[in-house]
This record gives structure tokens, sequence and C-alpha cells, in this order.
């Protein structure tokens, strides 16, 4: 019995810059803990949830009981990951305070930037962070304009790369 969620690896843009060390923890907070947290760890991450206070977000009430009934044992947790964050601060955008840039990576044809590195620190971070039994990719992929060649088969040179891209990280 198990759980899978979408998680990031959350990276700051500028790894020597507070600011942007403060949004990728942010996003951290947003994309993987806020739902990792309570089932795996029991407690919500609170510095996110002070942080969203401040900027007048109204939290539900966490009920007598309710951690217990969201911390059970897992037999696994499932990830989903396509790609990762890098991360700015930036007041602009309510809540998070927090922005995605680009980095001039290859992309696929959804505009996600291929980076397989990614995976590679967001599982290292995950088993780090939760110590769960087992962790399974269970998705990861990319979409790509694949069209049959005169012989009808697809070739998909650029999944393939992908992939490889992923595996042999």
């Amino acid at each position: 019995i198990g759980v899978v969620l979408n998680m990031n690896y959350c990276r700051p843009q500028d790894p020597g810059k507070e600011e942007d060390i403060w949004a990728a923890t942010m996003r951290r907070y947003y994309q993987n803990e806020l739902f990792a947290g309570p089932m795996l760890k029991g407690a919500y991450p609170q510095d996110f949830f002070g942080h969203l206070t401040s900027k007048g977000v109204i939290l539900p009430d966490i009920l007598d009981g309710d951690m217990e009934l969201i911390h059970q044992e897992l037999d696994f947790l499932g990830v989903n990951n396509y790609f990762m964050d890098h991360l700015v601060k930036d007041e602009k955008e309510w809540p998070l305070c927090n922005r995605v840039v680009m980095t001039g990576a290859p992309q696929t044809c959804m505009g996600w930037e291929i980076q397989p590195e990614g995976l590679y620190y967001l599982v290292k971070w995950v088993h780090e962070t939760y110590h769960p039994k087992k962790i399974m990719i269970t998705e990861n992929g990319m979409a790509g304009n694949d069209y049959p060649d005169e012989e009808g088969a697809v070739r998909d040179p650029y999944r393939i790369s992908y992939l490889k891209g992923y595996l042999y990280h």
C-alpha cells in the first residue's frame, strides 16, 4: 500500500543568493512537503504555513486526530517527475512569492526543460528527508512530435535520447 506524488527537485537559480534559496525552499514546501510531510512525517511544513498566513491565505483547521489518520505506514512512495524547478524570489507571484525560471536546457514539446540530474537529486532528497521503505519512479517521460516514417514505424530518437539521459545519469 502506497501513494504516488508529483514531485520536483527545487533548486535556487543562484545557490549563493539567499533570496533564491528562500524561493526554492518555499516551492519545495508547496510542491513536495505539503503532501509528503503529513503522510510521511506526520506534520505540515509550519514555516510554509507561517508564510501563507502572512500573505492572507486562510488555512484549513487541522482537527484532533487528523495527523494520526493521515500519517500511516506506507509500503512505498511513488514519485512522478518530469522536470526540475529553478527558482527566484518574486514578490509579485502571490502567495508563494517565487517564480520558476528557464535555464536554457533543451526542452520537450511541452516546454519542460530536460535535466536528468533533477530526478537524481529529487530521489536523493526524498530518501534523506522521509526514509520511505521503497521509492518507485512511477512516471517520467516526455511529450514529443512523434510521426510514423515511410515504413509506418515511429523511430522516436528524441524519446530514446531522453530516456537514456535519465537512465544513465
